[in-house]
């Protein structure tokens, strides 16, 4: 089942012989499918044919009815988008009119490559950006999945290599409703290291989970929206450090007393409206290589949060540009990157 990724362009062509011109009605909403749906369209989009073909964007048109928890829980909020074209060929005496068969699609936050080419359907179950993750001793993973394309949810627990008999078999199920389209299996025990999630056309998506212990630092977890839509953890190892960036204005002040004296006692100088924002250097550790693609993901993601202190907070990726390493290059693959925390230090919000 298709999956829409509305951060990247969603063409509908049309090429029939004779057509003039054809209108999209459009429709976008949450809850139910079908049973949800407006009456009437959000976007009715008109389109001119050359040479008897045209063309239809409708993917951006989702972004804004897709939202994210703010409650600081795993779900992926997606939405409904449903189109119906209506075609206008001439056959010499005017315009005939030919409606299509409603199209009912899902579209979630996310974007494909460029490489990939138009209208990319990732069909991906297991919506991660890696094929292994590190994780703390005893910290949950989740795991987000595509119920649309995934049926079994498979665990190996102590180093059970037998694919045909997983420790635990999760089969899923789907429904019509916007906001359950996504679901977030986890665990915390040390002994589950891999993990498969097989889709509906018997391909197998699996990722290897290396359990870390780290006795010097405070392990820092970012969790990010990625290409698919999906809320993916990534967890930043070795030392952080804490910057605090303070700005203000500034006045000279009259102190000057009616007895021509002041007071040594008193600023001169004084400031006002003082702010500060708080950044925060992060070091993932050792990795292996196949995570470059998880830290480039982590830099284009436009919703990030950091559990800093136990408590998770809202953030924003400073770093613009990561240096790919190679274990052939680089022996030992380790990031550093710089966040920023998405709010003034100074509560400012009214």
């Amino acid at each position: 089942m298709s999956t829409i990724l509305s951060k990247s362009p969603y063409h509908i062509n049309l090429s029939e012989t004779d057509l003039i011109y054809a209108e999209v009605d459009i429709y976008i909403y949450t809850g139910e499918q079908t049973v949800d749906r407006f009456a009437t369209p959000n976007y009715t989009l008109k389109s001119t044919a050359i040479n008897e073909s045209l063309s239809f964007d409708i993917g951006s048109l989702v972004n804004d009815s897709i939202q994210y928890p703010a409650d600081g829980t795993y779900r992926t909020d997606g939405a409904w988008l449903d189109y119906e074209i209506r075609k206008y060929t001439d056959d010499g005496t005017g315009p005939v009119l030919t409606t299509d068969a409603m199209v009912q699609l899902y579209a979630v936050d996310g974007y494909s490559y460029f490489s990939e080419g138009a209208n990319f359907d990732a069909q991906k179950g297991l919506c991660l950006s890696t094929d292994t993750y590190y994780v703390p001793s005893g910290e949950v993973i989740r795991f987000p999945i595509n119920k649309r394309e995934a049926v079994t949810y498979k665990e190996y627990r102590n180093g059970n290599t037998d694919d045909a008999n997983p420790d635990i078999t999760v089969a899923f199920t789907t429904n019509n409703f916007s906001g359950q389209q996504f679901t977030y299996p986890s665990t915390s025990l040390n002994t589950v290291d891999r993990v498969q999630v097989i889709t509906d056309d018997g391909y197998t998506n699996e990722i290897k989970i290396v359990r870390l212990d780290e006795c010097k630092y405070e392990p820092i977890k970012l969790k990010f929206v990625n290409r698919y839509g999906a809320m993916e953890d990534l967890w930043f190892f070795k030392v952080s450090k804490l910057k605090t960036k303070v700005e203000s204005k500034e006045y000279q002040n009259n102190q000057i007393l009616s007895s021509g004296a002041y007071n040594t006692y008193e600023h001169q100088f004084r400031k006002y409206n003082t702010q500060a924002r708080e950044s925060l250097t992060v070091n993932s550790g050792f990795v292996t290589e196949n995570m470059n693609e998880a830290f480039t993901q982590l830099l284009m993601s436009s919703k990030v949060w950091a559990t800093y202190n136990g408590t998770e907070l809202p953030i924003n990726v400073k770093t613009t540009n990561i240096e790919h390493k190679t274990s052939l290059n680089d022996k030992l693959i380790q990031y550093e990157m710089e966040v920023d925390f998405a709010f003034n230090k100074i509560n400012t919000i009214r």
